[in-house]
């Protein structure tokens, strides 16, 4: 249904919420902030799920579905 719409790709709260620790912790822990960007662009792509790409590891779940 979200791909007939055109979305790309979606963003649980939970994917934010993590982006929002690891950033935290990192920026606590005195880390540089190209290495905070860096991380919270894996930590984007490792939890986005893919609307275009069904066939990806991470899938979209069945009711999401293009």
């Amino acid at each position: 249904m979200l791909g007939e719409l055109g979305t790309d790709a979606v963003c649980y709260e939970e994917a934010e919420a993590a982006v929002a620790l690891a950033a935290t912790m990192l920026t606590e822990t005195g880390a540089k902030p190209e290495a905070i960007t860096a991380e919270i662009g894996r930590v984007h792509a490792e939890l986005a799920v893919s609307l275009n790409n069904p066939s990806s590891p991470n899938g979209p779940p069945d009711d999401i579905g293009p």
